[in-house]
């Protein structure tokens, strides 16, 4: 969970915690900066954990900021990790596939977002029941996929 340099990985912990109080003071603008040039400038790899923290932080801030590509692109990046730290079936990772197929569907990239929407699926039914509000939210979502694909 902390791979790569070790001095990297404390500087990225130190920024995560500038970066919540920008975000809890509102600044999402300026938090989203620090954030991006964080990421740039990391040498830490996506799988390091606070490297994965800034990924997912970045996602949060340009979904609350309405910069739709850009979320998607951070949000495909934790995939392997959350792949590499959640198991087969695990809720947390279950709901970022989810996040990444909301995305894709949102951007009209239907067909990516048909396979991600299925792959939550798999793993919600199982986690959370088929009678689960999140459940029923996805396989709403998954219908409104699958409409799309078919007048377009």
């Amino acid at each position: 969970m902390l791979s790569g340099n070790e001095e990297a990985s404390r500087e990225m912990e130190h920024s995560l915690t500038k970066l919540e109080e920008l975000r809890s003071q509102n600044n999402l603008k300026e938090a989203l900066a620090l954030c991006k040039e964080l990421i740039k400038t990391s040498k830490l790899p996506n799988k390091n954990i606070h490297h994965l923290k800034a990924l997912d932080f970045a996602m949060d801030l340009c979904i609350h900021l309405e910069i739709w590509e850009e979320a998607l692109q951070f949000s495909l990046q934790t995939l392997g990790p959350y792949s590499l730290y959640y198991s087969n079936y695990h809720p947390v990772r279950a709901v970022q596939i989810m996040k990444v197929g909301k995305l894709q569907l949102h951007l009209g990239k239907f067909p990516e977002a048909m396979i991600t929407l299925k792959q939550a699926f798999e793993i919600i039914k199982v986690t959370h029941g088929r009678d689960h509000g999140l459940t029923q939210n996805l396989l709403k979502l998954l219908g409104e996929c699958e409409m799309e694909m078919k007048t377009t």
